[in-house]
């Protein structure tokens, strides 16, 4: 088996209540694009975890979602 594993990294931005999908959509459109600096995105999340992903490469099926508190891996 073949597997992907995904480190995910967070910006944390604030936007309106009241948007509804197409118009989320393209407001976290923007604001990736106004934040495309690596450095400016966070390795963990608000909780401060590092989340990884790893799914199986050829099916696409999620097999693990990993957590763990910063410098814990």
């Amino acid at each position: 088996m073949e597997i992907t594993i995904i480190k995910q990294v967070f910006l944390t931005e604030e936007i309106p209540d009241d948007l509804d999908y197409i118009d989320l959509k393209v407001k976290v459109c923007e604001i990736i694009r106004e934040h495309d600096d690596v450095d400016e995105w966070e390795e963990t999340d608000y909780r401060g975890k590092e989340v990884y992903e790893v799914y199986d490469t050829y099916s696409g099926c999620t097999l693990l979602n990993l957590e763990f508190k910063e410098g814990e891996l």
